[in-house]
Formats: C-alpha cells, structure tokens, sequence
C-alpha cells in the first residue's frame, strides 16, 4: 500500500485541482451524422435555446444532403463545421478520398448555408498530419479534431477538453460510466480557461443530464461560445 499512496496522492491532487477550477468558457459541440435524426437535432436545439447557449455543430455531408433546411435552421444561431462527406475514419482512406472527404462536405455546407465554414472535426477524432494537411489545403481556418496534440499543418489545431484524465466526451462520460448522473457532474468540472466539450445528438436527446449540465455551466456564470471565439484567441 506505501507504494501505491504517492500515486493515490498524486492523482487525488490533480483531480481535485480540476473540480476547483471550472471553465470560464465552454463550446458546446455536436457531431451529427447519418444516425442522428432530425428530431434528435432538433430536440438539442430546444435545450440550447432555453439556456440561451449557442453551439457549433460539425455536419456530416450526408446528412445535409439529406436535410439541408434543417442545417439552415441551424445555422441561423449557431456555426456549422464540417464532420467529412461520408464520416470514413479519414487516416485509411486515399490521398484523393481524403481531398474530397473535406472540399466537398465545405463546398456543400457553404452552399446551403451562405456562409465560409471555418471548422472541421474529423470521424472518430482520427487526425494525423496528412488529414491536418488536407484540412489545411481545402481552406479550414481551424480543426477540432484531437484530444492530444497534432502538429498544426497549417491550420489552428484546437484541442477538446479533458476532465482528469478522461476526454470530455458523451461516449466515456455517459455510456461508459456506470453511474451516468456523476458522469454528467464530473462534465461540468472541464478545467482551464476554455473548454471543448464533444457530444452526439442520438447520446444527448431527452437526456435530463445534458440539460443539468448547461445550467450547472450557467450557475457559475460559464460563457457559452462558438468554436471559432478560441481559434480567433489563438
């Protein structure tokens, strides 16, 4: 036991470290892919707008092929970023695949959106050089792809928030946490100045959770922002 209580100290520190100091920032993110339905979207968009919080949603090209007034919709309180054409896990495509993977889903939203899509986010947050190099050349100005840090390639590489030692992430925080409701709290405690919290809408639709969450985020005076506030700050 005497060997292990340094590391039990340690970690214990550094946890509780993060619960003291909460985000003075957060961006709330969703990736919305094929799976998601629209009332699923849609029923996101409802929470957000009770708190008043805006978000940024990376869209799978597909999907806005398939419902491109709702990413309208979306788009008139909230930024769009692009989640790839056909959501592949972009490290094991081809160099031609990956070129059209992130021109063509920009090129798409554009359209529908009127507006220059800025960001992009990676399937499966799988980013290496050559995606970063991809992303860059097809004109993103950021990426919010990783967890860990990737060399730039030309493109702001923002990183995703960890709480200790686990990505703020819907998958690990909810679905992998056997006891959901202290998941949620943990959430709330993403650390340092800004934080980027990463969701699903098919994960967070109807969950009371995520709507705790924006108000714990509000009680303690938490800015909601867009993606872009941080890559504009870099």
């Amino acid at each position: 036991m005497r060997y292990w209580l340094p590391v039990v100290i340690a970690v214990g520190i550094y946890l509780f470290s993060h619960l003291l100091f909460p985000a003075d920032a957060v961006a709330l993110t969703f990736d919305v892919e094929m799976v998601d339905t629209p009332e699923m979207v849609r029923s996101v968009l409802l929470v957000l707008e009770r708190h008043q919080a805006r978000g940024t949603f990376f869209i799978e090209g597909e999907f806005a092929s398939a419902h491109p007034e709702l990413v309208v919709e979306i788009s008139r309180k909230h930024e769009i970023g692009c989640h790839s054409m056909t959501h592949p896990r972009l490290t094991r495509v081809s160099d031609e695949q990956l070129a059209d993977e992130t021109r063509t889903c920009k090129a798409l939203l554009e359209e529908i959106t009127g507006r220059d899509i800025k960001g992009f986010r990676a399937p499966y947050n799988a980013a290496d050089a050559r995606v970063l190099a991809a992303v860059a050349d097809a004109g993103y100005s950021y990426d919010a792809s990783a967890f860990f840090w990737h060399p730039s390639r030309g493109t702001t590489v923002l990183r995703n928030a960890f709480i200790g030692f686990l990505p703020a992430e819907d998958y690990v925080l909810v679905y992998l946490n056997p006891l959901p409701r202290a998941g949620w709290w943990i959430l709330s405690h993403a650390t340092g100045e800004t934080a980027i919290l990463v969701f699903h809408p098919r994960f967070v639709a109807d969950e009371t959770g995520f709507e705790n969450l924006l108000g714990s985020y509000a009680r303690k005076d938490t800015a909601f922002v867009p993606v872009s506030t941080f890559y504009r700050n870099q």
